[in-house]
């Protein structure tokens, strides 16, 4: 329980600090002090001190129970302690001098990511072995298919950093083909772990939370061999290259088979919430999640959709490419898993802490429509007058309100019920 709760702060603390670390790159890009890496370290400290351990939160909570072996939790422990120092060891290694300390904090993000893949890999059904068992309870049918997802998705985590790790190795700094490695280990480790672990972990809960079956297990296997073709196509497109025609279509191909796997998942997510979906059900505890899962799906919907525009269209809009890339991997990460995260978040706390399921009003409202709109300013002030304008500070500023708003509203499901100290 302690070792999941650490797991939990650190990733909100992860995702606060990493959006506190880009307001602080606007500020200093507008006054001209501190002029520091300030916006590669709030990117990896996002990915290591957010996605991942968030991700392994969730996976502990909605997929733990449902495990045919249990998980080891002094390993959980070391996991949550290791996450927490490679995202610190990178994020400052980011803003000092060299490559040295950004180097070992990627080391121990590999070190994290191959232990995780171990112990989940013996905690997850095999290969032949099922779980499902519909006469006893006919929430498991797409089971087995969510679990193929995150077992898959661990082979794909310790890869992804290794590619990241090895971008950063010294004296590899002049290596024209560094940023490549580190493209597609990113591309690997944030579309072929946390993506697909997210597909898994959202058909496992949404059903549950609905009270209705998956819609079809056929189609959520259909997501994972969507996706898995659009992989290795991405790897090979950046190992390739984006600036060359080779690289290019493969990135372009590669976002084909990805944007048809985020379509089905859109399409069996919605089923599954709609199924049983009544006119009165948004002023019911139990829609809360609805609007942050719709809105995070939409927004990873449009995320690929971007990363495909900018490697099918490159040549008319060079000049815009830095702010388009920026709009693609702010409606990836902050518009779509975050978001999908933080609607998961306040049901499975409430479950696991025998609290009440908070109703979607004041400060969860304020919280989601702060966040969108947050990352709207935060796009527009990025093609406007930059990082340093006031569009790109007030959306920054914005987007930490939201959070902190959302944390307030959950703040009391963090502790168990019945602790004094909640």
């Amino acid at each position: 329980m302690r070792a999941e709760r650490g797991l939990l702060l650190l990733s909100l603390g992860g995702l606060w600090a990493g959006l506190a670390m880009a307001l602080l790159g606007g500020l200093a890009e507008r006054w001209d002090v501190l002029v520091l890496p300030w916006f590669p370290a709030h990117g990896i400290l996002l990915v290591l001190g957010f996605v991942l351990p968030g991700l392994l939160f969730l996976l502990l909570r909605i997929a733990g129970p449902l495990m045919p072996r249990p998980l080891d939790p002094a390993r959980i422990r070391v996991l949550g302690m290791l996450w927490a120092a490679a995202a610190i060891v990178a994020g400052l290694g980011h803003l000092l001098p060299g490559r040295v300390v950004a180097f070992l904090g990627m080391l121990l993000a590999f070190a994290a990511g191959g232990m995780q893949t171990g112990t989940m890999l013996k905690a997850l059904p095999r290969r032949g072995e099922s779980v499902v068992d519909v006469a006893r309870d006919p929430l498991t049918k797409g089971d087995d298919a969510c679990f193929q997802q995150i077992r898959f998705a661990h082979f794909f985590l310790p890869l992804g950093l290794l590619l990241m790790t090895a971008s950063y190795a010294p004296g590899l700094a002049a290596w024209p083909g560094s940023p490549r490695l580190f493209l597609a280990g990113l591309h690997l480790t944030l579309v072929g772990h946390a993506l697909v672990a997210a597909y898994g972990l959202t058909h496992l809960a949404i059903p549950r939370y609905a009270g209705v079956p998956a819609i079809a297990a056929g189609a959520i296997k259909g997501e994972l061999h969507s996706t898995l073709p659009g992989l290795v196509l991405l790897v090979a497109g950046f190992l390739a290259g984006h600036s060359t025609g080779v690289g290019r279509g493969l990135l372009v191909a590669a976002g084909v088979f990805v944007f048809l796997g985020i379509f089905v998942y859109m399409g069996v997510l919605g089923a599954n919430i709609m199924k049983n979906k009544s006119r009165t059900q948004r002023v019911t505890p139990a829609f809360a999640y609805i609007p942050w899962t719709f809105a995070g799906v939409l927004w990873l919907v449009c995320g690929v959709l971007m990363g495909w525009f900018l490697n099918a269209v490159p040549a008319p809009l060079a000049d815009a490419y830095p702010s388009l890339r920026f709009t693609h991997a702010h409606f990836a990460l902050l518009g779509g898993i975050a978001q999908v995260y933080l609607g998961l978040l306040p049901r499975e706390l409430a479950a696991w802490n025998r609290r009440p399921v908070l109703p979607f009003t004041g400060t969860a409202r304020g919280a989601f429509y702060g966040l969108n709109a947050g990352l709207l300013l935060l796009v527009v002030g990025r093609f406007g007058a930059g990082v340093g304008g006031t569009a790109f500070l007030g959306g920054a500023g914005l987007t930490l309100l939201s959070l902190a708003l959302h944390g307030l509203h959950i703040r009391k499901l963090i502790r168990p019920h019945g602790d004094a100290s909640a």
